[in-house]
């Protein structure tokens, strides 16, 4: 397990004890579960459709 896969899965766990927020704990696992093979090379990317999703639903949020 690479450093931003087990981060990314203490994070989970963090999400999930401190704020009970299932829908976060599980992207963030989502996301570890994917950094595992991560490739951008490889089209399509596994994760197309969770960032067209997430920037549909976020971009608004993000400071510029």
């Amino acid at each position: 397990m690479h450093s931003l896969e087990y981060l990314l899965l203490v994070l989970s766990d963090r999400i999930r004890r401190e704020t009970g927020n299932d829908y976060l704990a599980n992207a963030a696992k989502d996301l570890a579960s994917a950094s595992h093979d991560y490739d951008p090379s490889h089209q399509p990317e596994p994760l197309v459709e969770m960032r067209e999703d997430w920037s549909r639903r976020f971009d608004k949020h993000l400071e510029r």
